[in-house]
């Protein structure tokens, strides 16, 4: 590495080595001269804007002030004639066929519905590319960016992204990022420092010179040019001179970004690695940790929970995810909570009903129907049958049997049916009740059904998993790395060794095993997470087959709501008013009403799920929050005066990269593989036998999947196999 700074004698820039020299002078080799001037530049869209340029012969429009510098021209040479199309509907008027011909369509008053959102489109190319976002989404189908690692739900998000593709420089990718001018650069020993090369204005002209050798007549040269330099000093390394202010910073970026990647890319060896901070991960990590062992967490959210989100909204707390603890006994987490002395308070599910001309509905009556939609109906033992199929038989023999005026009465069955469909749909995170299979696994716990963690906040659960509650001091021998997104797991299949974990930051570490812990949606997108080698294809089986749902939350924010809180409040659709309904804002329709929640005074939370809970999740806050107080004000005029909102949170969970759904269920297709989710939680092992990747999380639970306290007890049940040395 030359000791002198290295100049070029075309522009006078500096340069660190003469390799860089010799890249940059390449530049001039490709140079542009004007032959009117003799300007040179080796940018041609400089040389094209420059004033010879814009002295060239130009042809101007006959009908307009445009300028041309060529002259339109027909395919045989002659000039172009000039055309004027007038539209017949309208006074504008167009210069070709094509641009008439689609604007001629605004006036057919023809337009073209989306049939999953009702979402109105004027020509039909516009609605097969809508369609194809929606078919994308519900297939969970990404597309991943291979410069930046970025991914993307749509096809359309994903071309509008890489039309900016020359934008990704790998070597200058810091360089775009906010600087961070808190720690010194410094130079290794023995590594050659490789600059990137910047953007012509911002271009670095830096000398690496001694600090105590300075070359006076450099810097009175530069100072006669009219340069400001500005010296940043590092840490036990020279001084380094930039041109602007503008280059100190992009260059300090540089030094700060290679120092980190130098720093993570240093390997490091684990007892065990724990992927994804969740209730399984958590349980996992810490229970590890407890028994001295050496753990590592990695996280790729900015924060502990996975699918647990408190956040503070309103005058207290709320939950974007899980918001209750399902049941009592045996439940590893109510344990928890029982040793910690939190209470917990219990809610009822009793739906306060109001149909949409602001009358109440008969609430005794349906709450009765909709305890026929859990009690033994999903978990039967006949043939694998959509649920709704049975349920649905056995609410008309139910009605029969106690309320036989009511068997004909074709408008009650039109507001109740649609009712209880969406309410089995959001606690099962489907989109249709036939979707879910009427041979369902899934337990429940003994005890109430709905404890709400209320003040405290579901967060409080995993401040004593991970010995933080009341300012703890967490656990000495458990590292946990946030926003630290996992790529590769590498894996010993045929031999003997470490796990090789690999991040998106550069970073890998090695353990004696791995706790693959994320959903297994993320699991389905094997863009985002690979193994090496491939998983065993009796597993990829297991993953595509067990399907995970969307649930999603709307939560308002109001000054002040006069509500009790811990109420469900469900809104029955009359035939005429939801026929009413425009399309565009049909999906208000498919939200089986709102709730208050317990850990505030003055929020409201809708639920969504399904198609209808994809579709929430693209659209504009704004346009969510008005919609949803129209909603709300249709049904429940007559309870309380709502003001207007004055803040809105969204959960996303199907949109989120990391998480790709909310919980799983069992459909009618997973019912006809019964050892799906134990195949799913199978552990990896290598040639000797040795456990190498272990699974865990509420998919891989066979009987309490879709809660916490499943996915905890994965976790938990996956430690204590690793401590216990267990080779079954």
């Amino acid at each position: 590495k030359s000791e002198s700074a290295q100049q070029c004698d075309v522009c006078t820039a500096y340069y660190l080595t003469a390799e860089n020299l010799s890249a940059h002078r390449k530049l001039h080799l490709n140079a542009y001269r004007c032959t009117e001037c003799g300007l040179v530049s080796c940018v041609k869209r400089v040389m094209s804007a420059h004033d010879c340029a814009k002295r060239a012969e130009r042809y101007s429009c006959a009908d307009c002030d445009l300028m041309f510098r060529v002259l339109p021209q027909n395919k045989n040479g002659t000039s172009k004639e000039p055309v004027t199309i007038p539209c017949k509907g309208c006074d504008k008027v167009f210069h070709s066929k094509k641009s008439y011909r689609a604007h001629v369509v605004i006036h057919d008053n023809q337009s073209y519905p989306c049939p999953t959102c009702g979402k109105l489109f004027q020509w039909k190319r516009n609605l097969a590319r809508h369609a194809r976002n929606h078919r994308e989404r519900a297939a969970g189908t990404t597309h991943a960016c291979h410069a930046c690692g970025k991914t993307f739900a749509s096809r359309d998000c994903y071309n509008n992204h890489m039309r900016l593709s020359k934008k990704h420089v790998h070597e200058n990718s810091e360089t775009s990022q906010e600087p961070r001018l808190g720690d010194a650069h410094e130079q290794v020993a023995g590594e050659e420092l490789q600059v990137p090369f910047l953007p012509s204005g911002l271009q670095l002209a830096h000398v690496r010179v001694q600090a105590s050798q300075a070359d006076a007549s450099q810097e009175s040269q530069a100072s006669t040019r009219g340069e400001r330099q500005r010296t940043v000093p590092g840490a036990n390394c020279h001084a380094i001179k930039y041109k602007t202010d503008n280059s100190v910073l992009l260059f300090h970026i540089y030094l700060q970004k290679l120092k980190l990647k130098r720093h993570n890319k240093v390997n490091q060896k684990y007892d065990t690695i724990v992927i994804g901070l969740g209730s399984a991960g958590a349980t996992a990590a810490s229970t590890l940790a407890k028994a001295g062992k050496r753990v590592l967490a990695l996280e790729a959210q900015d924060r502990v929970g996975g699918r647990v989100h408190t956040v503070q909204f309103g005058d207290g707390v709320v939950e974007l995810g899980a918001e209750w603890l399902h049941g009592t006994h045996p439940s590893i987490v109510y344990e928890d909570v029982q040793r910690n002395n939190i209470s917990l308070v219990p809610q009822e599910f009793y739906l306060m009903t109001y149909k949409s001309d602001g009358t109440r509905g008969n609430d005794v009556l349906i709450n009765e129907l909709e305890g026929l939609c859990f009690d033994d109906t999903i978990n039967l033992a006949g043939p694998n049958m959509p649920a709704g199929f049975n349920i649905t038989q056995k609410i008309q023999a139910h009605i029969k049997e106690n309320y036989p005026e009511l068997e004909n009465d074709r408008e009650f069955m039109d507001e109740v049916m649609p009712f209880l469909n969406l309410v089995v749909n959001n606690h099962e995170s489907s989109n249709d009740w036939n979707d879910v299979s009427s041979r369902s696994r899934y337990t429940e716990l003994d005890g109430p059904q709905y404890l709400s963690w209320h003040k405290q906040g579901y967060h409080s659960f995993f401040d004593i998993l991970l010995n933080k509650y009341n300012n703890g001091p967490g656990w000495p021998t458990l590292d946990v790395k946030l926003n630290t997104e996992v790529t590769l797991i590498k894996w010993p299949k045929d031999s003997t060794g470490d796990v090789e974990v690999k991040c998106v930051d550069g970073s890998e570490y090695k353990a004696d095993n791995v706790i693959v812990t994320v959903s297994v949606g993320v699991l389905k997108d094997r863009k985002t997470l690979r193994f090496q080698p491939e998983l065993p294809p009796e597993k990829i089986k297991a993953i595509n087959v067990i399907p995970i749902g969307v649930m999603n939350k709307i939560i308002l924010k109001f000054e002040k709501l006069d509500l009790p809180r811990g109420v469900f409040y469900g809104f029955l659709w009359k035939s005429e008013d939801r026929a009413r309904v425009s399309v565009e804002d049909r999906w208000t329709t498919q939200i089986f009403g709102v709730s208050t929640p317990t850990g505030t005074s003055n929020t409201i939370t809708l639920w969504t799920s399904g198609t209808i809970g994809l579709l929430v999740e693209s659209m504009p806050s704004d346009v969510v929050m008005k919609k949803s107080m129209e909603l709300i004000r249709k049904f429940m005029a007559k309870v309380a005066d709502i003001p207007e909102p004055t803040g809105i949170l969204m959960s996303k969970w199907f949109s989120n990269p990391f998480t790709r759904g909310s919980y799983s269920y069992d459909n009618t297709v997973v019912a006809d593989y019964p050892d799906a989710r134990a195949t799913l939680e199978a552990p990896l092992r290598d040639s000797a036998g040795a456990l190498k990747v272990l699974f865990a999380g509420e998919a891989t639970h066979p009987i309490y999947f879709s809660t916490v306290h499943g996915a905890s007890e994965t976790g938990l049940k996956t430690a204590e196999r690793l401590l216990s040395n267990i080779t079954l």
